[in-house]
């Protein structure tokens, strides 16, 4: 029921972004806490499928944003990091300021991504759906990152790598 409901939630954010009628309501957030909470909304799936899950704390984060739009981002960041992380795998959420900007980045050991899909990852309704068949994808999660992230004056990217497993990172100004 929650994950339809956040579905559902997640249609009517993009469709009042496309119409340009979605606001961000801006407030003092601590992003530290905001990402502790995600970590204990998804302990019970890292244990249900043996996946080390941590949170990486560089420096403590306080700006202003909308704290349900930060929420939407990161939920449907390691959703997707869990679609494709295997059994006894990790993944790592990693929190930095680097000159005036803050970073979440979202680092998993999982499949990995095809160099020829890098560069449609966020567009609407991609999928790597051959891969997830038992956690079916509606292509909507990462280009809503992409929006959000882009409504808070930030950016959204997943930088290339190496071997398995992947990388997502968004970007904001402080």
């Amino acid at each position: 029921t929650e994950r339809l409901n956040n579905l559902i939630q997640e249609i009517i954010d993009f469709r009042r972004i496309e119409t340009g009628n979605k606001i961000c309501k801006t407030e003092r957030c601590d992003i530290n806490e905001i990402c502790g909470e995600i970590v204990d909304a998804f302990a019970d799936l890292s244990e249900e499928n043996n996946i080390n899950f941590s949170l990486d704390i560089g420096v403590g984060i306080i700006w202003n944003s909308d704290r349900s739009c930060i929420t939407t981002l990161l939920h449907n960041l390691l959703s997707n990091a869990f679609k494709y992380t295997l059994h006894g795998k990790s993944i790592r959420i990693i929190l930095k300021v680097e000159e005036g900007r803050a970073s979440i980045s979202v680092v998993d050991e999982g499949i990995g991504i095809a160099p020829e899909k890098l560069d449609s990852l966020f567009q609407r309704f991609e999928t790597l759906a051959k891969y997830n068949i038992l956690q079916p994808s509606s292509g909507i999660g990462l280009p809503l990152v992409k929006e959000l992230a882009e409504m808070h004056h930030g950016s959204s990217e997943a930088p290339r790598q190496p071997g398995k497993g992947r990388t997502f990172r968004v970007t904001f100004p402080l």
